[in-house]
């Protein structure tokens, strides 16, 4: 440290000293010559007596131990000094470059001082906000109404704690902050000012906003779920079932939290199975996930098909920790896949076994039908296999005499009719026999298909002929 100016050093205090004693013995020579006129000046002063020689020892000795002392009080002072200097620059430093905003107001409410980070946090100078009441900058007549009763409440408090305004910027935008304070009293113990730190709590706020609505959303999508929506530990003990719970099982929610009945209890029995061959992947696999159909049996006694998707949830080491997932009530589609499975079988029987031909086209406009399906009469009546008969123009089962015919009825067809006529086929060995053809058009999706009907009519014909004849 650098030595402050106006402070003598111990060497030149003790030299001070020095001198001090020798002056003490000079003065007190010349007292002596004066008052005591025994002996001469140059006697009194270097031949003095013993009792003078040792009070002059005496006092050079204290005075120069008084110097050191005096000289090193006088550093410590200095120094002490300095050092509340130093703190008071690193305070102001502190209080200007501090991350948080400062303000301090009188008590009337009004700006008595804010530090650099309050006023880059608002875009105000200095000279905008000193001596302004705190309640101009506030954004609405709602928060000044409430900062007039909590100035007031905070002056008899002594201290404030998360007290939220919005508050206005000097380009009209606004910020929502949060305030901490405490007040500072005179010497009398009266208001000298308050001293309050802000937090810049918009994204906290626009955040907290953002997920009261997300569960708003989330509760407004349980209460109208109707499914069930599931989380629970790995060993499979629920944590929450929400949704339409009751309707699908017939037990509430508390009693499957309750553990009365477990899950495995509710589930039937010959679909066990079916859950056990991914519990171990759920478990250790981390994200692992999976679908699943199985059955339940309801409180009720009856079967219900339930379709679960459930996949497990990990820590940020990926291990995992939970289960979640949601269950739908298949019942009603699984009926009518088995219904409509039931119709296929129903109806692959009647056109895998019908004594007529039975041919299925896809029909585009302006094209011949060409075969998507042929049944084992029609291989017979034509001596084709389905093999051969799938992709090909039902024209190539035609007699080429009656070919023509044949683009004129697809567009009679097209135009939603159903036909009955009488035509000639050609079998794979050429020969020519007399059908009866039945069509009509139906549509799946955007397709159109036509389904024909065809019956081998030279019996028919001969009989005909030999009544006639």
């Amino acid at each position: 440290m650098k030595k402050a100016k106006g402070i003598i050093s111990t060497p030149k205090i003790i030299l001070l000293g020095i001198l001090f004693g020798v002056a003490v013995g000079l003065i007190n020579a010349i007292v002596d010559v004066i008052f005591v006129a025994d002996r001469t000046f140059i006697e009194h002063l270097f031949s003095p007596a013993p009792i003078e020689i040792w009070m002059r020892s005496v006092v050079l000795v204290l005075f120069i131990l008084f110097s050191v002392y005096l000289s090193r009080t006088i550093k410590k002072l200095k120094r002490a000094e300095e050092e509340v200097h130093n703190s008071g620059k690193r305070f102001k430093e502190y209080y200007e470059r501090a991350p948080l905003g400062y303000q301090s107001l009188d008590e009337n409410g009004c700006f008595l001082d804010v530090n650099t980070t309050w006023l880059n946090t608002f875009g105000y100078s200095r000279e905008d906000v000193i001596g302004k009441w705190f309640g101009d900058l506030l954004a609405s007549p709602k928060d000044r109404d409430s900062y007039k009763a909590n100035f007031q409440r905070f002056k008899e408090t002594g201290k404030i704690s998360g007290v939220e305004y919005t508050v206005k910027r000097k380009d009209n935008s606004t910020i929502e902050v949060s305030f901490d304070g405490s007040i500072s009293k005179d010497m009398n113990g009266a208001f000298k000012q308050t001293h309050c730190i802000l937090h810049d709590i918009t994204e906290r706020k626009r955040a907290r906003k953002a997920l009261e609505e997300s569960e708003s959303r989330y509760r407004f999508y349980v209460k109208n779920f109707k499914g069930i929506a599931f989380r629970g530990h790995l060993n499979f003990i629920p944590i929450f079932f929400h949704g339409s719970v009751e309707e699908i099982t017939g037990y509430t929610e508390n009693e499957l939290l309750s553990g009365n009945p477990s899950w495995d209890k509710v589930v039937y029995e010959d679909d066990l199975h079916l859950l056990q061959d991914s519990i171990e992947n759920l478990r250790t696999v981390p994200d692992f996930s999976v679908e699943r159909e199985y059955r339940i049996v309801r409180k009720d006694g009856e079967l219900r098909w339930l379709f679960e998707s459930i996949q497990n949830i990990c820590d940020d080491s990926m291990t995992p920790q939970y289960v979640q997932g949601a269950l739908h009530d298949i019942t009603e589609r699984k009926k009518a896949e088995e219904e409509l499975k039931e119709s296929e079988e129903k109806f692959r029987a009647l056109f895998d076994y019908a004594s007529d031909s039975i041919l299925l086209m896809r029909l585009e406009e302006g094209e011949a039908p060409v075969i998507i399906d042929a049944n084992a009469a029609t291989c017979s009546m034509h001596g084709y296999t389905k093999e051969e008969l799938v992709g090909q123009p039902i024209s190539m089962l035609d007699d080429p005499e009656t070919a023509e015919q044949v683009k004129e009825r697809a567009r009679r067809v097209l135009a939603g009719e159903s036909l009955t006529f009488e035509g000639r086929h050609v079998r794979k060995d050429g020969t020519v026999f007399p059908v009866e053809i039945s069509t009509c058009m139906f549509n799946i999706g955007k397709d159109k298909y036509v389904l024909g009907i065809d019956r081998d009519i030279t019996e028919r014909k001969r009989a005909k002929a030999e009544i006639s004849s």
